[in-house]
């Protein structure tokens, strides 16, 4: 980018002491922008370091240390050191610890909620009439990949980051005539990720913020891996129902195909012409589907439920046999008496929806359960940005997303223990698109999508579905926004069927976590279009070479990305593409991985190796054959032969095998051990690796990889298969089909009848620390840090150790093996209990590992086959 391209300008940049903030403060610094860094961490001594990092280069800084909270100050004394402002990057971040929502620290909540949230709102309102008065501004806000797709135990961040969506979205909008643009971007932590993938997301939002970025206003984009992408909403076609007293819940779920299909998208900005899909859908045949969904022996809180929506869907539970628990600030028991009145079950709570706690309680005590969590409740304090003040902003924060929140909290712990449950939050089309003088409901709103989909991701496991609705619907709420013909034809009673839908079991397993757009009998879903993204070169792009790239953007071959990790595999693979890895490439490359030679790597271990590896699989001290050397029985335990392999040079490069390898994509899925000799009680073993089988499974890969492990005399002595899956690097055109390897590939399903044997074993809190001292090193299993950035709350247990226990408690029972093999399938962290169960048949002890704490197999599909010796030395 040429020199001085800012010279003149003056920049705000919170957050700018570390990440991205710091580098669009050195980077806009050296392009002759006057900066005034903010960051309140480290005492303010990170904003200082940035500081001096850009006026040693020649450049115009000062530092703040304020807290965001403060954004009016900060904005003034920006003002003060450099007599305006013209651009504004929201950038600050706080990281909330992960968890459960039910262990989530509520001063994180409030941390998040007002550095995140309100403390944009803050800066950017108090920036705001300066951009007015001068008509020119330019702000971008930050949020991120893992707010817009949610990941489980990460429900404070996805809120706080996606409330940055819809409130950038509104901004744009309402700025547009004074020629203040607001834009959002999605910075991406890729695996391997450099300073220089960092100065090129810089380099993006220095064009954003640019005078000559005429265009680009109101938009989304992703920056990751040296790349930057735009994204976008796009809406289905949807499906149409004549919206009169027949419409119910079974004629939605009947016709969900249409709901959820995309053949003829929509991109608005907006909501749905409603009013001409009202008057279609009335020409429609009457709903002739009988009312067959029952929520009898159900329970359903319902917040904001005295009035509007939330009477509606009160009302519509009772008709289908639900126990309603009716909440409202106001006394609902109008909406009680009128349940009661055509027979059905109802009682009322009355508060704020903030007291979630509060209502969740008072359905437990009055109906023994609770199943459906609708949260409905809101409000409305409208204005234009300029205009807004705290006073209208807190109570709107207040009443959606902490109401949302504080209940979907309480409900969280009686669903996990029934192992069921429905959550359907609120969200608006201005949560989703943005709208006119409604900043603080767009945020708000915004922000529960990205709750939403944060607990979806952590109630999978339990069964617990959460999706979020747009609702359009003439209600107290839209008075002075709706006519009153308009709000007389929108009906709320046309919304409740998509809740009572999404509410029930009826719908796939798999509706979780979307977004819907409902009215008017209209039901359609709203997912994210990702465009395909480009690389920007950091040396020499220039705003021009950006302008032309953003010209050329074209929905061709785009990608519709639902999680994290399916995100991220896109970015990779299309690095890898852009740097002409070909699938012949690849193909070629497998060839010569399986003809390498290894030269073959050493591991030297003594009796002392033994006695570790068997301590930190569990055994006791009194287990003497296997602690004690001096023991006349002192053994290796059988599966000792899946630590020699592990360190093993490989003579070829995994990634080099598939197309856009992600380290964290790649899941340890099956292990295969054959003791091909006595194990020697010390020595020097040599391990030589070869690749088996890539398998192209078109998303998704499988690596199939074999180490033979031989004594100083050549005699082989174990021989490990080891595979993984790495997701979403397929599609070169390998192996479609995994080879059939006889014992190593055996899917060993377990008779029907009940275990011959069990044993039961709870593993101790330490016990990863502890097996990781047999060579395995990966921080995932040590590092709470670098755990929770792999989703996980703590640490996990390796699932070679998980391995070695079950294969101690076979070797108790049953004696010794020739062979093991092992599927994994969940997780296991220290501390968690394993049942062992086992099934003798003939020669093969069939086995699977049982965690009692979560109720999954942490390993399936086991099998060994048992030596001559055939009895326990224990």
């Amino acid at each position: 980018m040429p020199h001085r391209e800012f010279q003149g300008q003056v920049a705000v940049i919170t957050g700018g002491g570390n990440g991205l903030g710091k580098a669009c403060a050195e980077l806009l610094g050296s392009q002759g922008a006057s900066i005034f860094v903010n960051d309140e961490r480290n005492g303010g001594k990170d904003a200082l370091a940035v500081v001096d990092s850009i006026r040693s280069r020649g450049g115009t800084a000062a530092a703040n240390g304020n807290s965001v909270l403060a954004g009016d100050v900060i904005i003034e004394s920006a003002i003060a050191a450099f007599g305006s402002i013209d651009i504004l990057i929201n950038a600050t971040v706080y990281t909330p610890q992960t968890g459960s929502i039910v262990d989530a620290n509520s001063l994180d909540w409030d941390v998040s909620k007002d550095v995140q949230i309100k403390g944009s709102y803050k800066t950017t309102n108090a920036a705001w009439k300066h951009f007015r008065a001068q008509g020119y501004g330019r702000v971008v806000n930050v949020s991120s990949l893992t707010a817009l797709h949610g990941l489980p135990q990460q429900s404070i961040e996805c809120m706080a980051k996606h409330s940055q969506i819809g409130y950038s979205f509104t901004l744009a909008k309402e700025g547009a005539k004074k020629n203040v643009f607001v834009n959002v971007v999605f910075p991406v932590d890729m695996k391997g990720g450099t300073a220089d993938d960092e100065l090129s997301a810089a380099t993006f939002v220095s064009f954003l913020v640019h005078e000559r970025n005429k265009t680009e206003n109101g938009g989304a984009y992703e920056l990751g891996g040296g790349r930057v992408a735009k994204l976008r909403w796009q809406r289905s076609g949807g499906l149409l129902l004549r919206a009169d007293d027949s419409l119910g819940p079974e004629a939605v779920i009947k016709g969900w195909s249409r709901v959820v299909d995309f053949e003829r998208p929509e991109y608005p900005s907006g909501p749905n012409k409603f009013m001409d899909l009202l008057n279609v859908g009335l020409k429609l045949p009457f709903d002739k589907y009988a009312a067959s969904m029952s929520f009898k022996d159900r329970a359903v809180l319902i917040t904001g439920a005295g009035s509007g929506l939330g009477r509606a869907y009160a009302l519509h539970f009772a008709r289908l046999g639900a126990s309603v628990m009716v909440n409202d600030i106001a006394d609902p028991s109008s909406v009680v008496d009128e349940i009661h009145q055509m027979g059905g079950i109802a009682a009322g709570t009355v508060g704020s929806a903030e007291e979630g706690q509060k209502h969740v309680q008072a359905t437990i005590e009055a109906f023994g359960r609770i199943d459906v969590v609708v949260n409905n409740a809101g409000i409305l304090r409208d204005k234009a940005f300029h205009n807004m003040s705290e006073s209208m902003w807190d109570p709107v924060l207040s009443v959606h997303l902490q109401g949302t929140y504080n209940t979907c909290r309480a409900a969280w712990p009686y669903f996990v223990k029934q192992k069921h449950g429905r959550i359907v939050n609120t969200t608006s089309v201005t949560g989703i698109y943005g709208s006119f003088g409604q900043a603080n409901y767009a945020a708000a709103k915004s922000a529960i999508i990205g709750l939403t989909r944060a607990l979806a991701c952590e109630g999978a496991q339990h069964n617990i579905l959460a999706n979020v609705i747009a609702p359009n619907a003439g209600t107290n709420m839209t008075k002075g926004i709706l006519s009153d013909e308009v709000s007389k034809a929108l009906k709320p009673d046309h919304v409740a069927p998509l809740v009572s839908a999404l509410s029930g079991d009826a719908v796939p397993s798999d509706t979780t976590r979307g977004v819907y757009e409902v009215g008017s009998g209209w039901f359609g879903k709203t997912r994210w279009e990702r465009q395909p993204g480009w690389s920007l070169v950091t040396d020499g792009s220039s705003l021009d070479d950006i302008l032309a790239k953003l010209s050329s953007f074209t929905a061709s071959q785009p990608t519709y990305p639902i999680s994290v990790e399916e995100h991220q595999c896109i970015i990779a693979r299309e690095a890898s593409d852009s740097q002409s890895v070909s699938a012949e490439k690849v193909l070629a490359n497998i060839r010569r991985a399986k003809e390498a030679k290894p030269q073959g790597s050493i591991y030297t271990y003594t009796e002392r190796d033994l006695i570790l590896y068997a301590l930190s699989i569990g055994a006791h001290h009194s287990n003497l054959p296997l602690v004690w050397e001096g023991h006349q029985d002192f053994t290796a335990l059988p599966v000792f032969g899946l630590v020699p392999f592990f360190n093993a040079k490989l003579p070829y490069k995994v990634e080099d095998l598939m197309l856009g390898y992600d380290q964290r994509t790649l899941l340890h899925v099956d292990q295969y051990l054959e003791i091909r000799s006595p194990i020697p009680p010390s020595g020097e073993l040599r391990t030589f690796p070869k690749l088996i089988q890539v398998v192209d499974k078109g998303r998704d890969v499988m690596v199939v990889q074999g180490f033979t492990t031989v004594t100083d005399k050549n005699q082989e002595v174990f021989f490990n298969e080891t595979t993984v899956l790495v997701r979403g690097s397929g599609g070169f055109g390998g192996d479609s089909v995994l080879a059939d390897r006889g014992a190593a590939t055996a899917r060993n399903n377990p008779p029907s009848r009940a275990p011959d044997a069990m044993v039961e074993e709870k593993t101790h809190e330490g016990q990863a620390a502890l097996y990781r001292l047999n060579g395995d090193l990966n921080p995932l299993h040590i590092d709470p840090d670098f755990s929770q950035k792999g989703g996980f709350k703590v640490p996990i247990l390796h699932g070679l150790c998980s391995l070695g226990i079950a294969g101690k408690h076979i070797f108790q029972t049953y004696g010794s093996y020739r062979s093991v093999k092992a599927r994994f399938t969940s997780v296991v962290l220290p501390g968690h209990t394993l049942q062992t169960e086992m099934w003798k048949e003939n020669n093969k002890v069939v086995f699977q590992v049982l965690v009692k704490e979560t109720g999954k197999n942490a390993i399936s599909g086991g099998a060994v086959e048992l030596d001559s010796r055939g009895a326990s030395f224990l």
